[in-house]
């Protein structure tokens, strides 16, 4: 009924998307500082920004991604499994709920929970042909559960693929993509990202953060979804923890005996990350107060016009964007 109350999820979702960031990267990565620049980097991330003030899916699949990934963990660390089970399956569904097309997220996430076991069997109170059992039977009942709502929608997807229907752009689109997920910070992000997966030390892990990044996309590249980079917000906070490491290990690995080399690469750093930010704040945030298209209140006023001075057999035809 107002824009406030429609937006409020998605606000909601980018906000607590933020410190939950911190958590599973401080789960997974066991370094805080690198988990805080992942924290800062999703907090500056334009995507991010802008799907957290609008009232759609997208900020609510990056927040269900972490949940999903987080519960993943919690059920190999642990064999109380009262809280972790549940919120296994609530995110999962919840992110094909949120948007069908997430379900590629969770076959990455499969491929994340292999190699995950691998990675966390000598320090998991369970056999790791146990973690394997049960973390296959999670997925099955899973699997039944996205299948069935699928099934449930699948008029309402065949209708919007019918009206989504646009000509693949192929690795050119992919390449586009890539590129509007890292805005503002440009393609300066991925040289960390690639720093990070260079010093990963605990490659089993970097191969579960990769899965997520990887099978995903092939899956959307191969059904040609390579239209909209909307579609691919899930992959925002595991490209920024791999990116993280990097960082991080720029700073402690390669220049941690040369202070003041250390604090000059600092700058520079921060003047590669944070330079394109500022401009953006300072284009974006003054472009609000001059919003052209219409609010839900305004929206509501022309449906009542329109419901009570015309009847089911008039056609109304709107011409959008036509300023005459």
């Amino acid at each position: 009924e107002s824009e406030w109350s429609f937006r409020l999820p998605s606000i909601l979702a980018g906000i607590l998307a933020v410190p939950l960031t911190y958590l599973v990267g401080l789960k997974f990565l066991n370094s805080r500082f690198a988990s805080f620049i992942a924290a800062l980097l999703i907090l500056l991330s334009k995507p991010h920004l802008i799907y957290s003030q609008a009232g759609r899916g997208y900020a609510l699949t990056v927040l269900l991604a972490l949940l999903f990934i987080w519960s993943i963990g919690k059920l190999i660390e642990s064999q109380n499994n009262l809280v972790d089970a549940p919120l296994f399956f609530i995110s999962g569904i919840g992110l094909v709920m949120t948007l069908p097309s997430n379900a590629v997220f969770l076959a990455g996430s499969a491929i994340f929970s292999v190699f995950l076991i691998l990675d966390r069997k000598e320090n998991s109170p369970q056999p790791v042909s146990i973690l394997f059992k049960k973390l296959t039977f999670y997925y099955l009942v899973l699997l039944f559960a996205v299948t069935y709502y699928l099934y449930g929608i699948q008029e309402g997807l065949q209708t919007g693929v019918q009206n989504y229907s646009v000509k693949s752009t192929g690795s050119n689109g992919l390449l586009e993509i890539i590129d509007q997920l890292m805005t503002p910070f440009g393609y300066w992000i991925y040289l960390f990202f690639f720093l990070g997966v260079f010093f990963f030390t605990n490659r089993k892990l970097l191969f579960a953060f990769l899965s997520l990044l990887v099978v995903p996309t092939i899956i959307l590249f191969l059904i040609g979804a390579t239209i909209f980079s909307r579609i691919y917000i899930f992959l925002l906070p595991f490209i920024f923890f791999v990116s993280a490491v990097g960082i991080d290990s720029l700073f402690n690995k390669l220049l941690c005996t040369r202070h003041n080399l250390k604090a000059i690469v600092a700058l520079v750093l921060l003047g590669l990350l944070f330079t394109p930010v500022v401009n953006f704040w300072i284009q974006y945030y003054p472009s609000r107060t001059n919003v052209k298209e219409a609010t839900l209140y305004e929206a509501q006023l022309i449906s009542d016009t329109i419901k009570d001075n015309t009847s089911k057999n008039v056609l109304v035809v709107s011409l959008l964007g036509n300023k005459e």
